[in-house]
């Protein structure tokens, strides 16, 4: 007989709280639990726990039943029809792959991590079991808390399926398939969720209640609609070689951020830098022909100077260049391009000069690698309202054209030169899509699909 006393379970169902993240309930562990048996079978009402040395178990299948890991266990051939997982702060479970299928959670499971666990299976949160009085809740607990499920696919495909990650989850992909639900994925104040590639196939679905949440996609995302429109507390963090799919476009979808803040070029979670003073964002792109710098600032002075700076070792600067704050149209978001071609590392930061109050504030140092130009190269690509071009080659006019999707001609003009960049203003309003530009120079021509968010 197992007596309750040992494990501090909330009792009470969770309740959908738009306002914050599901907070997952604690267990307890004292070492002196009954400890879980290769093999057996944990049903309802039966709780379980793991502690001690490093072991490895050959089977386990949970039946409604509970498992506490305090320790670090491995379990080869893991079944869960249904029942609750805890694994404690320090403990390490490891559900390995000696099923040769993957994981499914089909209603009433419950994953609460507060340490370590990887699962080396895909794992789907499946339809057609799960029910609103009996979910799948995977909750990655805490700020110290490691989801590991780096070679594999979570999936979310019914809606009375939940993720929650506080911590670090590290995924293959991330899929969040058309039976999910609105903030189906809740991510938790300075959360940091790393995937290879995202698929959404539902609007909204993904939430941060505080900022900012981190979402890391190196490669490849597809959007069938808005990833998020409920606040702009998602950061999302784009590989240097990241691509977005808009070919699902003819079947219906609507590929779109929504209020999610792009960094693109981005390397890791860690190089996205929120700034706690009147700035409030910055971050490079890069490109083989330049560096595109972005910031952000709060109610920056209209007499205020951007001294931008940069090194080529991250600790002597030398200013690149100057403009008045009210230079680009009086908005608190501005933008650089640095043309000059440099081979390695370059390291940048912005300084801003009240020239009222003689305040000087300075963003941290970003990085970019810049590489040697060899073609074409259109950005930022998704666009609002500008586009800069760069061509391989040396030209004293170009000329630009954009049509639809269709062919229609929508826009023609003759390009602006600065330096090794050229400007294209798009004037008028341009519905969210795909175009084709089309550039001509010199008898040369090239096209570009280009994507308005």
């Amino acid at each position: 007989m197992y007596l309750p006393v040992f494990l501090l379970l909330a009792c009470t169902p969770f309740t959908r709280l738009h306002s914050q993240c599901l907070t997952a309930p604690t267990a307890s562990c004292t070492n002196t639990e009954p400890l879980v048996i290769n093999g057996e079978v944990l049903n309802a009402g039966t709780t379980k726990w793991y502690y001690g040395p490093v072991a490895t178990l050959n089977m386990l299948t949970l039946k409604g039943g509970t498992l506490v890991v305090c320790g670090n266990l491995t379990i080869d051939k893991f079944y869960m029809d249904s029942g609750k997982i805890f694994i404690q702060p320090g403990g390490r479970f490891v559900i390995g792959n000696g099923e040769g299928a993957g994981l499914v959670f089909r209603g009433n499971c419950s994953v609460y991590n507060f340490g370590t666990l990887e699962i080396l299976r895909n794992l789907s949160l499946e339809n057609g079991w799960a029910t609103a009085a009996k979910p799948n809740v995977v909750i990655n607990a805490t700020l110290s808390s490691v989801f590991k499920m780096n070679n594999q696919y979570f999936v979310i495909n019914n809606a009375n399926s939940w993720f929650v990650n506080k911590g670090k989850a590290y995924f293959h992909g991330l899929i969040t398939d058309p039976q999910a639900s609105v903030r189906s994925v809740c991510l938790g104040k300075g959360s940091q969720t790393i995937m290879t590639v995202l698929y959404n196939k539902v609007k909204n679905s993904y939430y941060a209640p505080e900022q900012f949440a981190c979402v890391n996609v190196s490669e490849f995302s597809q959007l069938w609609d808005t990833l998020t429109t409920v606040n702009p507390y998602i950061n999302m963090c784009l590989g240097l070689t990241h691509r977005t799919d808009s070919t699902c476009i003819p079947w219906g979808c609507k590929p779109n951020w929504g209020t999610a803040n792009l960094f693109r070029g981005c390397v890791s979670c860690g190089t996205i830098v929120i700034l706690p003073t009147r700035f409030i964002s910055f971050y490079a792109e890069q490109h083989p022909d330049g560096n595109a710098l972005y910031w952000k600032m709060e109610n920056p002075s209209s007499i205020g100077v951007f001294y931008i700076e940069t090194s080529s070792d991250g600790q002597q600067f030398q200013n690149l260049y100057s403009f008045a704050a009210d230079e680009q149209n009086n908005t608190a978001e501005y933008s650089y391009f640095d043309a000059i071609i440099r081979t390695g590392i370059n390291y940048y930061r912005i300084k801003y000069a009240d020239t009222v109050s003689k305040v000087i504030t300075y963003t941290p140092v970003v990085k970019a690698v810049q590489k040697l130009s060899s073609s074409l190269h259109v950005y930022p690509n998704p666009f609002s309202d500008r586009l800069f071009v760069s061509l391989p080659g040396n030209y004293l006019s170009a000329s630009a054209t954009i049509t639809n999707a269709y062919g229609g001609k929508i826009n023609s003009q003759q390009l602006a030169r600065t330096g090794n960049k050229w400007e294209l203003r798009l004037s008028g309003h341009y519905s969210p899509g795909i175009y084709i530009l089309t550039i001509m120079a010199d008898g040369h021509i090239w096209k570009q699909k280009i994507v308005k968010q």
